[in-house]
């Protein structure tokens, strides 16, 4: 299986510098045009990439380009991330980001990356908790320096190597172009399996609410997969399909991110193995 030095784009984080004192556009229509601008960010996956790195960290897969910036650390207990620093590539990273390994909280301080300033960051927490060995529960409360917020609860069935399948709910506020506004999602059995479709979910759906208007994005991949994209309909009424309904990945480290393959084997696989190896290293661990 291949191994890819990725960086993500977190669901919040879809401009590179937009100020928190900028004057907020006018909330825009729940147009076909719009669908296709909030689509890749609000699914129960791209609600969990913005927690991703630091998980993906903890695994020891290869999402920093330069070792030493961000720095990270870890001990038993905890692990963490502290950016105040600028990498190889140019990138500049701010604030800190550090996980508890006991109760697998992360606790974000102004973490985020960007090309310019001011870098557009994250503060809040999320938790992923166990269930089975290859089923996760996932709850993220986080706000973005440019007045972004995401509240999500999701669950996530799958294992390494395999298929996995994304369910939870949120609401996600942003003032950034078309995605202006406040959006209540659902996404129901959001299905990602590379042996299908590498670039965008092969089924279920996604509703988005706003403004009091509904829209469902239907993914086809497994049927469709090099096609015109997902189908949407608005309020009832079938709108024809968008394109890049997939999550955003980058395969350069500090790109800005683009549309790609959501690698199923990283996403879940990365954190369901490493929850089994912290559960054995605790097996082991005299009592304090």
């Amino acid at each position: 299986m291949r191994r890819l030095s990725l960086v993500m784009v977190p669901a919040l984080l879809v401009c590179a510098a937009c100020g928190s004192d900028a004057e907020p556009p006018p909330p825009y229509e729940l147009t076909t045009s719009a669908v296709a601008a909030w689509a890749p960010t609000v699914s129960a996956l791209a609600a969990y990439l913005s927690i991703y790195q630091p998980l993906a960290v903890y695994d020891g897969q290869p999402t920093f380009s330069d070792p030493t910036c961000p720095a990270v650390e870890r001990d038993q207990a905890t692990l963490s991330i502290t950016g105040d620093c600028t990498d190889s590539n140019g990138m500049i990273w701010s604030g800190s980001v550090t996980m508890d390994l006991a109760t697998s909280t992360l606790s974000f301080a102004a973490f985020g990356s960007g090309h310019a300033m001011p870098v557009s960051t994250l503060s809040g927490e999320a938790t992923v908790a166990d269930g089975s060995a290859t089923s996760r529960d996932f709850s993220i409360e986080l706000s973005g320096s440019d007045g972004s917020s995401i509240d999500y609860q999701g669950h996530v069935d799958g294992a390494y190597g395999a298929r996995t399948v994304w369910n939870g709910s949120g609401t996600f506020v942003r003032n950034i172009g078309q995605t202006n506004g406040q959006v209540d999602a659902v996404t129901t059995d959001e299905v990602f399996d590379d042996a299908e479709c590498d670039s965008q979910p092969a089924a279920g759906t996604t509703e988005l609410t706003l403004n009091g208007r509904s829209a469902v994005v239907t993914y086809n991949g497994a049927l469709d997969c090099d096609g015109d994209g997902a189908d949407v309909t608005i309020d009832g009424t079938p709108k024809g399909k968008v394109k890049g309904v997939g999550c955003s990945v980058s395969p350069n480290p500090g790109a800005a991110g683009a549309a790609g393959t959501c690698l199923t084997l990283i996403l879940a696989g990365a954190w369901f193995a490493g929850r089994r190896r912290l559960a054995a290293r605790a097996e082991t661990r005299a009592p304090v």
